[in-house]
Formats: C-alpha cells, structure tokens, sequence
C-alpha cells in the first residue's frame, strides 16, 4: 500500500508544479491603459467644449483670406518717363513756373517758361490732387520756382496729382529734369502777356474788298432820303 500511495502521489495529476512569477511592468503598463482608457470620456467632453472655440478660428482666418487685401499706396512712373510720354500725350503740359500760395485745391502759378502745349495768358492755375495724396506731395512752396508736368483733368487743363513731375530747378535733380525737358521740347519761351487778337477781327484786303460796296450802297441811300426830303420840302413852301 505504500508503495501504492506513493506511485499515485507522484502521478502527473498530482504533481506540484512551481507558481508563475509576474512579469516585470506588466501590472504597470496595464495600469497605464486602464487610466487611459478612463480620459476617453473626459478627453471627449473636452473636444466638445473646444470645438466651438475651432469652428470660430477658422471661420475668422476663412474670412481673413477671403477679404480682398488693399493693394499698394501708390506706383507711380519715374519722372523722366513722365516727361517723355508727355510729348505723346496732346492733354499734357510742360513748363516752368514760380508757385504762389495754395487755396483750396488752386494753385497759382506765374510762368517763366513755355515748353510743351498751349500757354494760358497772364496767371495760371493748377489744379493739385488732395494735399494729403500718399503718393506725393501737390503744394509747392510759394515763391519756389519748379518745372511742372501737368495733364488734362474734368475741370481743368492745368492738373498734377502726386505721382506727376514736380522738379525744384533750386535743385540738382530739377535742374537735370529741365536740362531733360529742354533736350525733348526745346528750350521753350516766355508766355504771351497780352491776350493775342482773334482771328478776323484785323481788317486785310479781303474784308476790305467785302466791306466797300456795301459801304458805297448806304452812302448812296442815304444821298437818295436827302435829295427826296429837299425836294418835298421846297413843293410845300411854294405851295
């Protein structure tokens, strides 16, 4: 019997075997993914409370790309391409003139120096863009001598804006722009003072020609009622 209970002892069914050991930061890592698994819920609240806050942001920057950006100030032609296509231009007008103080958006000007277009006579009178134009200045000094190019606006055939040619001759860059202005039109004349007379009004030999019989024709009408008012006056003092 012994040996009995000792062979069903050691039988595989009752063999003891040695107990499985924990593996080193597997409790850990399960730890790890059961917290994470707990912030889902709350990760998940969060997103709805932002996702307002996104959908405006985005709405805002949307907007921001949408809206038309303002372009440049301004761009404006270098000056001695102004004042080259001012000799194509029939509206244009080159001179030289000493300013006067600005009133309003007129300024007038005393001109010195005609070189390209139709002279006004006497005082002229710029129109200058507003004073505050950012792409330039519109109000020379008074008592300042400048070389203009002007162009030909709605209400006036004297206009500069900010970007047109506005040369100091004080200075060095004006007195090459009028060296320029010189070489391209000329180098000008001074303006008429005296408005010049219109056309027809001089009498010529045509006029003359013209004029003559008619004048012999009431010369002699007036001759006829002479003669006929003696004539009637002389019957009634006889009669």
């Amino acid at each position: 019997m012994s040996f009995f209970s000792r062979s069903v002892d050691s039988s595989p069914s009752t063999a003891h075997f040695p107990k499985a050991r924990p593996v080193p930061g597997l409790r850990i890592r399960a730890g790890i993914a059961r917290r994470n698994f707990s912030m889902v819920p709350c990760v998940c609240r969060g997103m709805r409370r932002t996702a307002p806050l996104l959908v405006a942001l985005a709405m805002v920057v949307v907007a921001h790309l949408w809206i038309p950006r303002p372009v440049a100030a301004c761009s404006c032609v270098a000056p001695t391409e102004v004042l080259e296509s001012a000799g194509r231009d029939p509206g244009s007008s080159v001179f030289t003139a000493t300013a006067g103080v600005r009133i309003g958006d007129s300024i007038p000007v005393s001109i010195t120096r005609w070189l390209k277009g139709t002279p006004p006579v006497g005082l002229a009178v710029i129109e200058g863009s507003d004073p505050g134009d950012m792409c330039g200045s519109t109000s020379p000094p008074a008592g300042s001598e400048y070389l203009f190019v002007t162009y030909t606006s709605e209400t006036s055939r004297l206009a500069i804006s900010g970007c047109s040619v506005q040369a100091d001759l004080t200075t060095l860059d004006g007195a090459a722009m009028l060296a320029r202005a010189m070489d391209l039109f000329g180098a000008g004349a001074a303006p008429p003072t005296e408005a010049p007379a219109p056309a027809g009004l001089a009498p010529g030999p045509d006029s003359i020609a013209v004029l003559a019989p008619a004048a012999i024709a009431i010369v002699a009408a007036m001759g006829i009622i002479l003669g006929l008012y003696l004539v009637l006056g002389r019957r009634r003092g006889s009669t």
